[in-house]
């Protein structure tokens, strides 16, 4: 008679694995949250703020720097220099001149281009980047802004 075939162990640790990943997709969520509140503050908060707190998150990361609008027939492209070399997530918003900026994207570390498809690139629009370094800690860029252009009359 063969020998009897082992039951299956339980798996120790998942539970742990499962609610590590839940607590850290949730400190995302949470800074992604912050950075928005800041961000869609309208353009208020001026550069050159490092080290100031606003609420209970602080503008102490290296923001974003030498935010650009490409248009591109019918897409607005944003580019900027990441302050980190890769190791953090970016938050873009944008709006109208004067409406509150609103959430455009959430993009992963090292990335350090957004394409706005689908633009009334005649339009004006104003945008802002920011570095999520922590659920209280975010680096953010200047304001950049697009001009809207008149439209031309045929011929």
């Amino acid at each position: 008679m063969p020998p009897p075939v082992p039951l299956p162990q339980p798996q120790r640790g998942r539970g742990t694995t499962v609610a590590a990943t839940i607590a850290a997709v949730a400190a995302v969520v949470a800074a992604v949250l912050a950075a928005v509140a800041v961000l869609g503050d309208g353009g208020s908060v001026p550069s050159g703020t490092a080290g100031q707190t606003t609420g209970t998150v602080a503008l102490t990361g290296e923001p974003p720097t030498d935010l650009q609008v490409v248009k591109q027939a019918d897409t607005l492209v944003l580019t900027w220099r990441d302050p980190t070399s890769g190791r953090v997530p970016f938050v873009v918003t944008g709006a109208p001149p004067g409406v509150t900026l609103r959430l455009l994207g959430q993009l992963p570390p090292g990335t350090t281009r957004f394409p706005l498809n689908g633009a009334n690139t005649s339009a004006g629009y104003c945008f802002r980047v920011a570095a999520v370094y922590s659920t209280d800690e975010i680096g953010v860029s200047t304001v950049v802004c697009t001009a809207a252009t008149a439209p031309t009359s045929p011929g």
